[in-house]
């Protein structure tokens, strides 16, 4: 036998002794493509799944997996793909009787799309684990169901030398029995603190050599619960008499407390139950030989009320004793009824103690206890019809009473109908229940806003998440617009879907937004509208003082003089413009007293109302009405401006109204007009005239905002007003609508001083001095003009820049 032959001979001795390790092996065998097929498989998977060998190999093996498996041994399948090595993986495979076995997996990583693995059979194995984890279940089950345990204390003249409890002291107490050993007082310390007086009671009695009875007391388990527990001990003495323990028997009773409670609560349930029935409520003891002589043994209240009797004389009281003659067998006989049939029901007179009748109609059911036989019911009074439809009325109007007294509007929308709405609804929109309830719902939403609304209405029906509440407009019978915030959700109305729906008045809330945004808007223009007036007021000081020089040294018949004039005229209007701009700009209040406003109004509307015969004026003044701290000028300055306001929006005359009144705002109202809390002047100023509308009243205190043309007025007549008066520590608000006249009102701080008397004006008459004058400003133009004017005078005049 030559090499070759040798090498041959060896290849396939060792092939024959790798198919007979691999026919042979006990494990499972397994060589599987990259793609999920078995390629080959040992015997040993014959008989652990029961299939041939050709039906299971060239198959699918995930089709053999168990369903709850299968994404597992995918992953583990695109492990092996990428080279990576699976050890001890568990899976179900199906057997052919359609039984599943466990199988653990050892596989290499895949060589040239082939996977070679080698698996276990652990079914046995796993149904062991399995057992064994039921039978440590049962077990934790039924020790955790032991309540009962005996403890041993042991005494050495009277005191407690070693304490041993049982080991049912565990699932009784939470704590294990080394622990009470370790600490013979434990046990004291886990009873409750109200009942630990008594348990020490017990302990001190029985080291006594004292005999006692059971007790019951709280404890606190190791796990922070409380357990109820009854202690049974038990005095243990030696063959001498002297004593040497004590055994007790721990029994927790929590449930039968708790049940005990619980059975406490529906006894109070039932009594209050029973005392508020609308009717008399009765149990019967029956006395089937003679039911008239059936007794009364529980009842409410009701009867004694009803009736007249006490409590002692109402129990026991028989059947009999209710009723007439005439109609105690028509009694009798409904009480047979409830013994044969279960139950009866029955109008009769029932005879009260004072010996009049009310009738009612009483209900009977039979109840067996213990072989004993008794019928409840009730009595309900039906004296009157009337007073019963008021009763069924009272009861309709408390199920709406929280609807019909809310704050907000609550109402059903069902088939884009109102349906059940409450008195705020109808305060809101100013329509009638009938009127809400027969028109769809969205006729009453402002039309900017309604097919929002209607939007949000049917996605919600739909069950699309929409805002849980959101606001718009609704107008009212009256044409009034008011804003709303609508909180809403979908319910089963009848059957059918709708929405329950919250509707919130916020059209103050929404006002003092307006009045914020307002506010802030004017302060920012009238700080713009201050330093333009500030700086054209140097202007003009220039040319007003250059002006005056050239007028004292012109001759008033030289052919420039009316021209200078002029000139000066059109300065002080300029002049009259920038106080103007400086007034709503808040500033230039150059003089403040106490003022009485009751005079100022009398004075400047007598002298207004002199030259308008058209206007008819009307004037209610507080008596006693408080000072105000006030520039006087720039106050008449206000009035004046609101009488011309007033006069020019009824240009066919109508009637002006002046009223002024003390008020005392509080923390809430003084807010609404962001003012501070106290005394202030109220003045409302009212005319009959052609109103505004909502635009016109956003822009009513804008500087040169004007609906006159642009010869009637410079637009700022209000701006300066609102300006003077918000320097003065007050506001001033408008009221209008178009075709229904305005009202103005302001509001100014009181002050405790009171006015100045009058004085006298004095007419000074220019004259010449020699005294030296120093001028101090910035503007050189102007220290200029006023030293050489003053030069002129006869004054000596030092003009610098600044101090």
């Amino acid at each position: 036998m030559d090499a070759e032959d040798r090498h041959r001979y060896k290849s396939c001795n060792e092939f024959y002794d790798l198919e007979n390790y691999f026919n042979l092996n006990l494990a499972l065998l397994c060589i599987a493509d990259t793609d999920g097929y078995f390629r080959r498989l040992n015997p040993e998977w014959e008989r652990v799944l029961g299939y041939s060998l050709k039906e299971l190999e060239n198959k699918k093996f995930i089709e053999f997996v168990h369903p709850d498996d299968i994404d597992a041994t995918l992953k583990v399948l695109s492990q092996i793909s990428q080279n990576i090595d699976v050890q001890n993986f568990k899976n179900r495979y199906r057997c052919k009787n359609g039984s599943y076995r466990w199988i653990e997996w050892r596989s290499t990583t895949a060589k040239e799309g082939l996977i070679y693995a080698v698996a276990i059979d652990i079914t046995e194995q796993v149904q062991t684990e399995q057992r064994l984890q039921k039978s440590e279940e049962r077990y934790r089950k039924i020790t955790s169901a032991i309540t009962d345990y005996i403890y041993t204390v042991y005494l050495k003249n009277g005191e407690v030398t070693k304490t041993v409890h049982g080991p049912g002291c565990v699932a009784v107490t939470g704590y294990s029995e080394e622990e009470f050993e370790h600490d013979s007082y434990l046990w004291i310390k886990i009873v409750h603190p109200e009942d630990r007086p008594v348990v020490e009671k017990l302990a001190n009695d029985l080291a006594k050599g004292i005999e006692s009875n059971p007790i019951e007391h709280r404890i606190f388990h190791k796990n922070g619960g409380i357990r109820w527990v009854q202690n049974t001990p038990v005095l243990q003495y030696d063959e001498k008499g002297n004593l040497l323990s004590y055994d007790g028997l721990i029994k927790d009773i929590t449930d039968r407390k708790e049940a005990e409670e619980t059975i406490q609560k529906e006894k109070q349930f039932t009594d209050l139950l029973l005392e508020s029935l609308p009717g008399l409520f009765y149990l019967y003891e029956i006395n089937k030989e003679s039911p008239e002589e059936s007794r009364l043994i529980r009842f409410n209240r009701k009867h004694s009320t009803l009736t007249g009797y006490s409590y002692e004389e109402l129990y026991g009281m028989k059947i009999k004793d209710w009723f007439e003659p005439e109609t105690l067998k028509e009694a009798i006989d409904a009480i047979k009824k409830v013994i044969t049939m279960g139950e009866a029901q029955i109008n009769l007179d029932l005879r009260v103690r004072d010996g009049s009748k009310i009738p009612h109609t009483f209900t009977g059911k039979l109840l067996d206890l213990n072989n004993e036989m008794y019928f409840f019911g009730m009595g309900l009074n039906i004296s009157d019809s009337v007073n019963a439809q008021k009763a069924l009325k009272e009861s309709e109007e408390k199920y709406r009473l929280v609807v019909e007294n809310a704050n907000d509007a609550i109402f059903i929308v069902q088939d884009n109908l109102i349906k059940f709405p409450n008195r705020r609804l109808i305060d809101i929109s100013g329509y009638t229940v009938d009127e809400l309830t027969k028109t769809p719902f969205y006729n009453f939403i402002h039309n900017d806003d309604r097919n929002m609304v209607i939007n949000m209405h049917r996605k919600r029906l739909q069950g699309i998440e929409v805002p849980s509440t959101y606001a718009f407009r609704v107008v009212k019978k009256t044409g009034e617009i008011v804003w709303v915030e609508i909180s809403a959700v979908i319910i089963n109305w009848e059957g059918k879907p709708a929405t329950l729906n919250f509707l919130r008045d916020i059209t103050m809330q929404k006002k003092l937004e307006e009045q914020l945004i307002q506010a802030q808007k004017l302060e920012a223009v009238g700080t713009l509208a201050g330093g333009i007036a500030h700086n054209f007021n140097n202007l003009l000081m220039g040319i007003l003082g250059y002006t005056s020089l050239m007028l004292l040294k012109t001759d008033e018949h030289h052919p420039f003089y009316k021209k200078l004039k002029i000139i000066e005229k059109l300065v002080e209007s300029g002049s009259e413009l920038t106080k103007k701009l400086l007034g709503f700009a808040r500033k230039g209040k150059y003089e403040t007293k106490p003022v009485d406003i009751n005079e100022l109004v009398i004075e400047t509307s007598e002298m207004f109302i002199s030259t308008k015969k058209e206007i008819t004026l009307q004037r209610n003044l507080q008596e006693n009405l408080y000072f105000v701290e006030a520039d006087r000028g720039q106050i008449e300055q206000v009035l004046i401006n609101l009488y011309l306001n007033a006069w020019q929006a009824m240009p066919s005359g109508g009637k002006l109204y002046i009223e002024t009144q003390n008020i005392l705002l509080d923390e809430n109202e003084s807010a609404t007009y962001d003012l501070s809390p106290g005394k202030y002047v109220k003045i409302n100023i009212t005319d009959t005239g052609v109103g505004m509308d909502e635009e016109t009243l956003k822009k009513i205190f804008e500087p040169f905002f004007t609906t006159k043309g642009l010869a009637e007025g410079t637009g700022l007549g209000l701006a300066s007003s609102y300006g003077i008066i918000k320097n003065h520590g007050g506001t001033i608000i408008v009221h209008s609508k178009k075709g229904h006249g305005t009202t103005f009102t302001i509001y100014l701080p009181s002050s405790n001083i009171e006015a100045l008397e009058k004085h006298s004006i004095v007419d000074l008459k220019p004259f010449k001095g020699d005294e030296t004058i120093l001028i101090v400003d910035d503007e050189k133009i102007n220290t200029e003009a006023v030293k050489e004017l003053l030069s002129v005078l006869g004054y000596r005049v030092l003009a610098v820049k600044s101090g």
